[in-house]
């Protein structure tokens, strides 16, 4: 099941060398078109965290068969992301948002007004589903324990990366976190 590649997906895909947003087999191709490997994806996903009054982020992880990799970025001027890294091997990667989207609740509502807070969009996709989930200031413990897992990843992988940019940002992340 394949998502199509929106301009807001097309950057990070590319920093994969991945052609469209789906799990399943890949065929990665150098810059002349020419067939480089096979991977096989087993799942991935993508996180927009927009915080009110701070910078809008992106977090992509996928899985495949060697191990996950990830990779964190800023929206540029544009509103899309600015890719300036390459994906980076995650190995052990404990990533929760799998097991927490298990037990969302679907049917609840937040009538709360807030101007200060944050929202996410996460698009997942494996070889069997594609999701796509909005939510902001979570409420309900099952939208919180994505929030959590999201968190989590991103710190993760700010150690792996070692990136003083994305443990700066987990620090304002932080104070966004219910």
């Amino acid at each position: 099941m394949a998502v199509l590649a929106s301009d807001e997906f097309r950057p990070l895909l590319a920093a994969f060398n991945l052609e469209d947003f789906r799990g399943g087999r890949h065929i990665l191709r150098d810059e002349r078109g020419w067939r480089i490997r096979d991977i096989q994806v087993e799942s991935i996903w993508l996180a927009r965290i927009e915080p009110s009054f701070d910078q809008v982020s992106y977090l992509m992880v996928v899985h495949h068969d060697k191990q996950p990799q990830a990779i964190f970025c800023f929206a540029g001027a544009d509103s899309l992301p600015n890719v300036t890294t390459k994906p980076v091997d995650c190995p052990g990667l404990d990533d929760r948002i799998v097991a927490s989207l298990k037990h969302i609740d679907l049917l609840s509502s937040n009538d709360e007004l807030s101007l200060d807070g944050i929202a996410y969009s996460l698009d997942v996709c494996t070889s069997s589903l594609s999701a796509r989930l909005m939510f902001a200031n979570p409420k309900t413990e099952s939208l919180r324990s994505v929030e959590r897992a999201l968190f989590e990843v991103a710190e993760s992988v700010a150690h792996v990366m070692a990136s003083s940019e994305l443990i700066d940002y987990s620090k304002t992340w932080r104070r966004y976190l219910n």
